[in-house]
């Protein structure tokens, strides 16, 4: 009876320990999953935001150009009548690249939120990609203000150029500041991500 209690009893302790181990494996190999997932996302979101800084450094010039070409205009009456005709302000005149010729993407960062990995993150770190990410959303903002401008009715009266440009030069300086402090939260957040690698 001793030997088939102590038989037992060693069983039950195999079974519990096996139980354990098991469960210590899976929470292992999920924890190294969850690992590989957070990684892959973030890489995904540190692409983006350089791929988007090129586009940034790129807008950044054109629209020191694009001011540069204003500030020309301005400077001189007879190139405001001749860029004003019917249809208002001819823009494309100084604008002939348009006003935003790079888009800036956000599908990693929006794939990012959805990922229960990413609060995994370091809190400094989602900090930062999330501040960057509303500045960006931030930046271009302006531009919507510059085609309210350009649909507006005042704007297609030939004897508003001067105050249209005027308007257009200022909604161009609001952008080109919020560019520049976006570049500066790119940069920030690439920095963070360079240190730990």
């Amino acid at each position: 009876m001793k030997s088939s209690f102590r038989d037992y009893f060693f069983q039950a302790i195999l079974i519990v320990f096996s139980v354990l181990l098991a469960l210590f494996l899976n929470e292992y190999w999920s924890g190294i999953k969850s690992d590989r997932e957070l990684e892959g996302v973030v890489q995904n979101v540190l692409k983006e935001v350089k791929l988007n800084n090129r586009k940034l450094r790129e807008t950044i010039l054109y629209h020191e150009e694009l001011l540069g070409r204003i500030d020309s205009v301005l400077a001189d009456e007879t190139s405001i009548a001749g860029m004003t005709g019917e249809g208002g302000l001819q823009l494309h005149l100084i604008a002939d690249k348009g006003l935003m010729q790079n888009l800036f993407g956000d599908a990693a960062w929006r794939a990012a939120l959805f990922n229960g990995n990413l609060s995994r993150l370091k809190n400094e770190k989602l900090q930062v990609m999330a501040k960057t990410y509303d500045q960006q959303e931030l930046a271009f903002l302006p531009v919507q203000d510059v085609m309210s401008i350009v649909s507006s009715r005042e704007y297609l009266r030939a004897d508003r150029g001067k105050e249209n440009l005027l308007l257009i030069k200022g909604q161009l300086n609001e952008l080109y500041g919020r560019e520049e402090r976006l570049a500066v939260f790119y940069k920030e957040l690439l920095e963070l991500f360079k240190e730990e690698n």
